[in-house]
């Protein structure tokens, strides 16, 4: 997620969020992209949309066109009722562990952080840890801004994804 993503995305009075249907998606990056750059996200409504964020209170969902639109007008009139739901949905990003740096920090931990990194390492060992940020980083994997680990899910070897 680059600069120009998060200033667009975090000015942007609305961001729609479309997911795959074909593929089955009930929900997709953007569903965490858009709040966690303080974005208003109206995005289509799913069971995983649902679960992740509350609708009217973190986020705004559609189930038709019809009701995009609709949806489209109502918030667009209403900024105070739309800052209040995208602050909300930042908010929630924070809380549950909905940020890019938090799912890194997953990845780590799911592989244990056993790797071999110039050597064999010890598991769960915090050097190990920042090395592979460093790793990452270095691979163009991760973009370390601000102490803030971004992850560049497009380079992300598809194994991973």
């Amino acid at each position: 997620m680059g600069r120009d993503f998060r200033l667009a995305t975090g000015g942007a009075r609305i961001s729609i969020n479309l997911v795959r249907k074909a593929n089955r998606d009930g929900h997709v990056m953007r569903t965490f992209e858009v709040p966690d750059c303080g974005g208003f996200m109206l995005g289509d409504r799913t069971a995983e949309h649902q679960d992740l964020f509350v609708e009217g209170r973190e986020a705004a969902y559609f189930g038709s066109i019809e009701e995009m639109s609709e949806r489209v007008a109502y918030y667009l009139a209403r900024p105070a009722e739309r800052e209040k739901i995208a602050e909300a949905g930042y908010q929630k990003t924070l809380a549950v562990g909905h940020t890019y740096r938090d799912r890194l920090k997953e990845i780590l931990e799911t592989i244990s952080v056993s790797a071999w990194i110039g050597g064999l390492v010890a598991e769960n060992d915090r050097a190990v840890a920042e090395q592979w940020e460093k790793e990452l980083e270095s691979a163009g994997y991760v973009h370390v801004e601000d102490g803030v680990a971004l992850m560049n899910v497009a380079a992300v070897p598809r194994v991973w994804k």
